[in-house]
């Protein structure tokens, strides 16, 4: 027995009374009870004429679930029987076919679920940006108000200082603060003059005065064969003489500063391999 399926809500509601000939629509269950009324032993009902495309499709709209369900219905009835008759037939008995209202129901609020879960997580993700960008202005205002406050007290530190330059007491006391920048410099001066520190001016000239000689000496095969064979009778006193031309490279004389601590590390490779190469090289000088 076929018929049209009202549980297709198109059907139900208009295509059923595009035909004459129908009276009114009869529900699946209504007419599975006939054949049992009449001692069938089972019955079955077959939804047909659906949407080969949309019985494999998750995601369905509400167009799909009022006009998407099996437009037709058959019912099949088996009699009683033995077992292994009915056995037969048990698979087919036991399989859905068609698709159901509650099917696309089920797919559709599946897919409300789905799009409400990804709205949910939208807005969370958007109370955690909008939380964020709270912290950024608070930390903007913040930066901003240290900024101003900064400018304010750098304004303030040259209003003070523009103030003590300009005062009565800063001229007066002029002569006074040059009087003591000359004192610090002549002390300090003196003091390294007298103690004749490796900075001081005269150890200086005289250190550039010796490698200026020593220089010459290597020069001239005949001052430099006469100086070695003196200086052999005082080898401590040649040893002294042979590093005074290695010194100069632990200063610079412009600003009387160490350089070779403040080298890097490779720096420092390249200076000691030079310094080597150097004294080799007055080495083979010398003999």
């Amino acid at each position: 027995m076929e018929t049209p399926n009202p549980e297709n809500i198109k059907v139900a509601t208009e295509n059923f009374y595009l035909d004459p000939t129908h009276i009114k629509p009869i529900p699946s269950k209504l007419l599975s009870f006939l054949p049992e009324f009449y001692g069938y032993n089972r019955t079955k009902t077959l939804r047909l004429q659906e949407s080969k495309e949309l019985t494999v499709q998750k995601n369905v709209n509400l167009f799909q679930v009022i006009e998407g369900v099996s437009p037709d219905y058959a019912v099949i009835a088996q009699k009683e029987a033995n077992a292994d008759v009915l056995e037969k037939f048990d698979k087919i008995f036991k399989q859905d076919f068609g698709l159901s209202l509650s099917t696309l129901t089920d797919r559709f609020e599946n897919r409300l679920q789905n799009i409400e879960a990804k709205a949910s997580e939208a807005e969370v993700k958007a109370s955690e940006a909008e939380v964020k960008a709270s912290e950024a202005k608070a930390k903007a205002s913040e930066a901003k108000a240290k900024a101003s406050e900064a400018e304010i007290q750098a304004k303030n530190a040259w209003d003070n200082y523009y103030t003590v330059v300009n005062s009565n007491s800063w001229k007066i006391t002029m002569p006074l603060r040059l009087m003591g920048k000359f004192l610090r410099w002549f002390i300090y001066g003196s003091y390294h003059w007298l103690t004749f520190s490796p900075t001081s001016r005269p150890r200086r000239v005289i250190r550039q005065k010796m490698i200026n000689i020593k220089n010459y000496i290597n020069t001239h095969q005949r001052f430099k064969y006469i100086t070695m064979a003196i200086l052999n009778y005082f080898p401590h006193i040649r040893a002294r003489l042979k590093r005074v031309g290695q010194i100069q490279f632990l200063y610079d004389k412009d600003n009387n500063i160490e350089i070779y601590q403040h080298l890097s590390p490779n720096a420092k490779r390249i200076y000691i391999k030079l310094k080597k190469d150097i004294e080799e090289q007055k080495r083979r000088g010398e003999k």
